[in-house]
């Protein structure tokens, strides 16, 4: 693991050695329209506003030749492992985009649940250009391959449990991407047909299965969902787990977005249960109420 984060740092490192002094235009702002910017300022402070941004490593002390460290070389490290756990490390350079070798091996692992996916992430759906219109932010849209690969988990019986961050959240840094559990749950449903046609145009088959095995709720603890200071809880995690025998966890999204992205597969029973026993259980048994998503609702009105 250590291996390839350094590896995946190299490339990073690489990036900002050529980039050192270039200024860009900013990619999102050229997308979004005029009558749009109107929400900006006081609905999306995430949102870069400068036209101009520019990248450069920082000369230290200044007037000193500008030297830049080496990057990782893994011939001249000596490392003891001693025990072995399997882990595998995964990471994305590029723009939002399905066939990232990252995208491709988490819907591998979807598609490989037999039992169960558990999933403690901020969002499932795309940045909103503001918290009150359902309308993504120009150049992203609903991650349609990690739906698919949840929508046939349900269709063969796989429960698929959800954690997302409180919709407050959007107003405290973006730490939520304000779409609601209905709106997350109508999304993966959509995608059952593509697999299972029999089943979603049945409706008692359909409400069945979607009653028996998806579940969503907003992060709770044992006190609720806010701070003490009344603000709702932020989710920053980005955590799954396939059958209870292998986990992800790391700085990769569900979501599409534009950033790089890393993190590491645990494929061992044993330390996935740990985790579980540490994250996961204690926060899904306050989390989980039945109470945040209206699955009949949603199946009504597909």
């Amino acid at each position: 693991v250590a291996y390839g984060g350094h590896y995946y740092a190299n490339e990073q490192w690489e990036y900002l050695q050529e980039s050192d002094g270039a200024v860009y235009a900013d990619s999102i702002i050229e997308f979004i329209p005029d009558t749009w910017k109107v929400y900006i300022p006081s609905t999306l402070p995430m949102l870069p506003l400068h036209p101009l941004e520019n990248a450069f490593v920082v000369e230290f002390p200044p007037g000193v030749e500008k030297k830049y460290p080496p990057t990782y070389d893994n011939t001249k490290a000596k490392v003891d492992v001693g025990e072995v756990v399997p882990i595998i490390s995964m990471g994305k350079l590029r723009t939002p985009s399905d066939d990232e070798p990252s995208e491709e091996s988490f819907v591998a692992m979807f598609d490989s649940a037999i039992s169960s996916i558990k999933l403690s992430i901020q969002d499932v759906g795309p940045r909103k250009v503001c918290r009150e219109e359902p309308v993504p932010t120009p150049g992203f849209a609903w991650p349609q391959n990690h739906l698919s690969a949840f929508g046939r988990a349900l269709g063969r019986g796989v429960d698929v449990e959800i954690v997302l961050s409180n919709l407050g959240a959007f107003d405290l840094g973006g730490y939520s991407n304000g779409w609601t559990c209905n709106d997350v749950a109508a999304q993966i449903i959509k995608t059952i047909p593509l697999k299972y046609p029999e089943i979603y145009n049945n409706k008692t088959m359909l409400m069945d299965t979607v009653t028996n095995h998806l579940r969503l709720g907003y992060l709770r603890g044992i006190d609720g969902n806010t701070y003490p200071n009344g603000n709702e809880i932020a989710l920053h995690t980005k955590h799954f787990i396939i059958d209870d025998i292998a986990a992800y966890i790391g700085s990769e999204n569900i979501y599409s977005f534009d950033l790089a992205e890393w993190g590491v597969v645990i494929d061992d029973e044993v330390e996935t249960k740990k985790m579980m026993k540490q994250i996961w259980d204690p926060m899904y048994e306050y989390s989980y109420t039945g109470d945040d998503c209206d699955l009949g609702y949603v199946v009504e009105n597909m």
